[in-house]
């Protein structure tokens, strides 16, 4: 058996801004900093074989901040990598809205070719290598895979069997876990966007909406 905790890295301030960043070098803000060291905590009774993640800087920093005090080997995997999302990188989103490409790829991404922007159908299928490569490492039995947004709802997607086209659908929030558990040919995802307390599901402050999607991560 082998559990996969899909954890999107934390928070940056493109994030803050909504700047696309796609494969651009940029750190953990001190918010980003925070939610990765809730996780730490959050996961500091749950043994784990190995962090395979992302190099990109908000992932790897997200990565070694779990692994503090574990020493547990930190893999570097391309394959993890944000999708390069081309002459978006750098935009906010509204800033890219107005784009016909931008409504394709959030309409049929499956569908939407555009130059200098990675497919949708690509991204698939680098990062499910890249579990696939786990699963069949019988020495694993809990790996913590570091990425990106995008790439854990394609993922979810993937292994939900969901139309890769409605992979927007899923939601996945800054410093959160999903998990996805393999036995055998059986694969079932136990859990999306889980968060460190049960009070991350709710808007306190008013910012967002009322209700987070998601699952409170267990202590």
């Amino acid at each position: 058996m082998l559990e996969i905790l899909l954890v999107r890295h934390g928070q940056t301030d493109w994030n803050v801004e909504r700047r696309i960043m796609g494969p651009k070098p940029i750190g953990l803000n001190k918010a980003g900093r925070a939610q990765a060291r809730a996780l730490h905590k959050g996961l500091k009774d749950v043994p784990i074989d190995q962090i395979c993640t992302s190099p990109l800087k908000r992932a790897l920093q997200t990565a070694q901040i779990i692994d503090k005090g574990r020493d547990i080997p930190i893999v570097l995997e391309d394959n993890l990598q944000e999708i390069d999302y081309g002459d978006w990188i750098g935009r906010t989103f509204d800033e890219v809205k107005p784009d016909p490409r931008y409504k394709a790829y959030h309409t049929k991404p499956t569908e939407a070719v555009s130059p200098g922007i990675e497919s949708v159908l690509a991204v698939r299928d680098r990062a499910v290598r890249c579990l696939e490569a786990l699963r069949g490492d019988g020495a694993l039995r809990r790996v913590v895979v570091v990425t990106h947004a995008d790439i854990v709802k394609i993922l979810l997607a993937h292994y939900l069997h969901l139309n890769l086209d409605e992979f927007h659908q899923l939601k996945v929030d800054n410093g959160s876990i999903s998990v996805v558990w393999f036995d055998g040919s059986v694969e079932r995802v136990l859990a999306v966007n889980c968060k460190a307390t049960l009070k991350d599901l709710f808007d306190l402050d008013g910012v967002r909406s009322p209700l987070k999607a998601g699952v409170p991560f267990p202590k």
